[in-house]
């Protein structure tokens, strides 16, 4: 058997860590302690991607009913479809980057590198503030982009005054966020449910106030956005200063914030971008969507709200399981590792048996939440039912991908995903829906088939994935980052022994 020690010089008792993966070297008791650390604090992430879905569902509702009834359903179309174009150009470029952020501040936080974790915070902001420039100007001919992916233009003209609303909010939104995954690196999510509250609460009360009251209409929403966004940031800024105990990490900007920028971002970009897949392949969904017509895209809309809802657990079951697996990995537990990835298989099979039952039982009264359009809640039970069915695919590689990212497999990761949901799921989406006629069925089909393909290229990696060596390619990124920053703790990697034993 093989016995490896990793040390480093970071720490000043000069500790070491032992990756052990004998089962009778370890309790039993672990695996559930492990499940119960996912599933606790999973929730305040479910809670905060709960908030931020009530948040751009308040918006949709709010724009509808201030508009007369007659254009109400191309109402609900076009914000719909402009916050489809907001996720792929804004939100989902500053989520997946942060998410890549906080995976590598976690494995540097495992490994006790404090000054790094906050030098990658600095050059994030940095990064994030550059790349609004170009989400931006996608913003402003948001209606140019969407005609000509097809799109209706009666639809369009709503989603243009929408996407260009929520402009002022992005930096705050991406300040937010950013602040955000600083505080998940240091494995704390308590905070984000309260926080989350003070979002939503403020959201509520600005879209009172604007748009109900004052009748400010869609420039109300964006003020609304603006505003509860910027007490989100201040949140957990104040959280970070005054009552973080890591907060020594932050203090002010120094020459080294501002190099090596393009070292981290590429660092960050394999996780950025598997994440950014993850979810831009739904997204084609809806622009294909708004191709095949009206009562298709309203119908995808409404389906794609519900399933993006109950999807919310387990994307926040996977983000936590993504950040324990780095900082074990950071940490050279192998035996935590593995305990987190079964807990996180437990928590995923409870998952499923929920959230596909309800879909598929009781796909109707979910709908008419939404709307009480018969031909729409018609073709959106079966949208819903179809879904229910292969939603144990769908949660099955958002878990595969969780831990792919957290063992550092972010490159392999990405390129199958380029594969599953960029190359297959839209191209067999399009031949379903448009040359074999199936409409919407057709685009809900090619999405079963890209998440089924992703879940056979995961299984492939992990059936030949050596954790050992992943532990060993994280320690040297950390060194490599460590070295460029000129920190004081920089990892000295030493030799990694291998003894065997009879």
């Amino acid at each position: 058997m093989e016995n490896i020690e990793l040390t480093t010089s970071l720490n000043k008792d000069n500790k070491t860590f032992p990756l052990e993966d004998s089962k009778e070297s370890q309790p039993r008791s672990e695996l559930g302690s492990c499940t119960y650390t996912l599933l606790t604090d999973s929730l305040p992430y479910v809670i905060y991607l709960i908030g931020f879905f009530i948040v751009t569902t308040l918006n949709l509702i709010y724009f509808s009913k201030s508009v007369p009834a007659e254009v109400a359903p191309d109402a609900i179309a076009g914000v719909g479809i402009a916050g489809t174009w907001l996720a792929i150009t804004t939100f989902l470029v500053i989520m997946s980057l942060n998410g890549g952020f906080s995976t590598l501040a976690a494995q540097a936080f495992g490994s006790k590198n404090y000054e790094l974790v906050g030098l990658y915070l600095h050059r994030s902001l940095v990064i994030r503030t550059l790349g609004l420039i170009p989400s931006i100007i996608l913003l402003i001919y948001c209606e140019e982009c969407l005609l000509a992916f097809g799109v209706s233009e009666r639809s369009v003209a709503y989603a243009g005054v929408y996407a260009r609303a929520c402009i002022p909010g992005a930096f705050l939104y991406m300040l937010g966020d950013t602040l955000k995954a600083f505080i998940i690196a240091h494995n704390i999510f308590k905070p984000l449910l309260y926080i989350q509250i003070v979002i939503m609460g403020s959201h509520v009360l600005f879209c009172e106030l604007l748009i109900r009251k004052l009748q400010l209409g869609m420039a109300g929403v964006g003020w609304a956005f603006l505003l509860s966004q910027g007490a989100g940031a201040a949140a957990y800024a104040i959280y970070i200063f005054k009552f973080q105990s890591t907060k020594e990490t932050l203090f002010w900007f120094k020459k080294e914030s501002f190099q090596n920028l393009l070292l981290q971002l590429k660092q960050e970009a394999w996780i950025a971008m598997f994440m950014y897949l993850e979810w831009v392949g739904y997204e084609f969904i809806l622009i294909f969507g708004g191709m095949l017509g009206d009562l298709e895209l309203r119908s995808l809309v409404i389906c794609y709200n519900i399933a993006t809802f109950v999807y919310m657990p387990g994307s926040g079951l996977a983000m936590t399981l993504t950040t324990y697996t780095a900082t074990a990995m950071g940490e050279g537990n192998l035996n935590r590792v593995m305990k987190f990835i079964q807990g996180g298989a437990i928590l995923t099979l409870v998952d499923v048996i929920l959230v596909s039952g309800a879909l598929i039982i009781f796909p109707e009264p979910l709908i008419r939440i939404y709307t009480n359009d018969e031909e729409t809640v018609e073709l959106s039970v079966a949208l819903l039912r179809l879904y229910g069915g292969f939603y144990f695919l769908d949660l099955g590689q958002i878990m595969e991908v969780a831990v792919l990212k957290g063992t550092g497999k972010e490159v392999i990761g990405t390129k199958y995903y380029i594969i599953s949901m960029i190359i297959v799921c839209p191209m067999s989406g399009y031949v379903l829906a448009f040359w074999f006629k199936f409409g919407a069925i057709g685009l809900y089909m090619g999405l079963a088939i890209g998440v089924a393909t992703m879940n056979v290229l995961c299984f492939l990696v992990f059936k030949s994935m050596d954790f050992r060596e992943q532990m060993k390619e994280i320690q040297a990124r950390i060194n490599e980052l460590s070295k460029a920053a000129n920190t004081e703790n920089t990892i000295e990697m030493k030799e990694i022994h291998y003894n065997e034993m009879n």
